[in-house]
């Protein structure tokens, strides 16, 4: 069963904030774990600025994976409404909005 994200054409949105998340953290780590051979600008910029940049895409996947006929924040609603153990459980098995229920099967929209 394909979910609405790729229904809508809209996987490419979770990738990004799912490898700028991962990339992020990535930079954090390298700043940690180099600590005592980066100046204290380069450990600002590696520990913040991938705090920054994942804060970011997390906006990012808030704010742009939503339902094209209504706009209903698929992402936000899972990340807010749904535990964090289940939220990704939940987008994933959406076959429609919840909210306006697009996109219809092609049979559906032909009766």
């Amino acid at each position: 069963m394909e979910n609405v994200i790729s229904k809508t054409g809209q996987s490419w949105k979770f990738r990004t904030f799912f490898i700028v998340l991962v990339m992020s953290g990535v930079s954090m780590t390298y700043g940690q774990f180099n600590i005592e051979t980066l100046s204290n600008d380069l450990f600002f910029y590696f520990v913040a600025g991938g705090a920054f940049v994942g804060l970011l895409s997390f906006i990012f996947a808030c704010v742009s994976i939503k339902c094209p006929n209504c706009g209903a924040k698929w992402f936000w609603s899972a990340v807010s409404g749904k535990g964090n153990k289940e939220f990704l459980f939940w987008l994933n098995s959406l076959s429609s909005c919840p909210k306006c229920g697009e996109p219809k099967n092609k049979h559906e929209k032909n009766t």
